[in-house]
């Protein structure tokens, strides 16, 4: 009798927010003028929470520069006294990430923010969530709320949004793993039964 090994994944969980692509709305003389595939360096794709970041993820490159903003609010747990957050800033001159935690009586548990932290790495935003260990909420957060917009002149800009509700999600964990994995157990079925 023979042990059958398979192969296994490691996936971590993360917490998600996606958004459609090609919605980028374009503003001038504050008429919106359209909405579709504009500025892809500010199209969202995804905001997700993942190890002790938020990762905001975008069809191309994000810009650490003054006509560009970046703006990303996550609602923690639902204090009927006041929101549990992170707030993350990155253009117009900030690269800035806060984060708000009170207990159930309404004392602050956390306020702290930091300077230069958020990094670009390819089409993300990596940006570190202060005082992460002290979330007791984290893997049930209320809102995900991402903003981009870049500024041509006083009265012309490009925006996209998202904002919502987050599912928890296996990144990279899809249906042709499935297919992949059961062909893989058929195969090896196959093999056993002609062996005997």
């Amino acid at each position: 009798m023979g042990v059958l090994l398979l192969p296994t994944i490691n996936v971590q969980a993360a917490i998600i927010l996606e958004d459609t692509t090609d919605d980028v709305q374009y503003y001038k003389n504050a008429a919106l003028q359209g909405s579709g595939d504009y500025r892809d360096e500010i199209d969202f794709v995804s905001i997700k929470v993942k190890d002790t970041n938020i990762i905001a993820t975008f069809q191309d490159t994000p810009r650490e520069d003054l006509n560009y903003d970046y703006y990303i609010y996550i609602i923690w747990g639902d204090n009927p006294i006041i929101d549990n957050f992170t707030v993350a800033n990155l253009g117009l001159g900030l690269n800035q990430v806060a984060t708000y935690l009170t207990n159930g009586g309404g004392g602050i548990v956390a306020d702290v923010s930091n300077e230069d932290t958020i990094t670009i790495d390819g089409n993300t935003l990596v940006i570190p969530i202060p005082s992460f260990d002290l979330i007791q909420t984290v893997e049930n957060p209320v809102q995900f709320t991402g903003h981009a917009m870049i500024i041509i002149s006083l009265v012309e800009y490009y925006r996209d949004e998202v904002t919502g509700v987050p599912t928890s999600g296996m990144p990279g964990f899809t249906n042709i793993i499935t297919i992949i994995s059961l062909s893989f157990l058929l195969f090896a079925f196959i093999i056993v039964k002609k062996k005997k």
